[in-house]
């Protein structure tokens, strides 16, 4: 058996979906977001990849595409991951008045994509699947909806994070 994930949320390319168009900070979104990873235990740099990372420039526009895989092992057995797909097909840089001042911020539309799961023998040292199954059914049961919660919780959040700071940063 080995390695199984439950999936809290549909798994990517559906995911959780956020679509915001506007004014933004793509820099800010972009650190925060990690800020939000690190300080949730999904940061360190032994559980974060960066998968990737292209930009198209288009004329006055770039196109951004990011894959970031992120891991918070709990225990041997558990581990919470999140993986998240960002997709800004026409960035641009604007300037706007906040507070009587121009201030630079990029325009267009940012599109993320995230989808969390519980891994169980997150080391995969499980090899006799008919003990692996008993052990998950009676011993470790309660555990698993435990776990699963939390992961729940932690992807809800992270998407209510990313929705507050695009409506607080946002000017249209």
């Amino acid at each position: 058996m080995a390695q199984r994930k439950i999936y809290l949320t549909p798994p990517l390319p559906t995911g959780l979906h956020i679509k915001w168009s506007g004014n933004f900070s793509m820099e800010t979104s972009y650190i925060r977001m990690k800020y939000w990873l690190d300080f949730n235990g999904f940061g360190a740099e032994e559980n974060f990849e960066e998968q990737e990372y292209m930009e198209t420039i288009k004329g006055d526009s770039k196109q951004i595409q990011i894959r970031w895989h992120a891991e918070k092992p709990v225990s041997d057995y558990f581990s919470y991951v999140i993986d998240i797909q960002f997709f800004i097909p026409s960035l641009k840089q604007v300037e706007v008045q906040k507070d009587g001042k121009t201030v630079k911020m990029n325009s267009g539309t940012f599109e993320i994509r995230m989808h969390a799961y519980l891994l169980l023998d997150a080391q995969n040292r499980w090899e006799n699947k008919t003990i692996q199954n008993i052990y998950e059914k009676f011993i470790v049961k309660s555990r698993i909806d435990m776990h699963k919660a939390e992961v729940y919780d932690k992807i809800y959040s992270l998407r209510d994070e990313i929705t507050r700071f695009l409506e607080l940063e946002g000017f249209k």
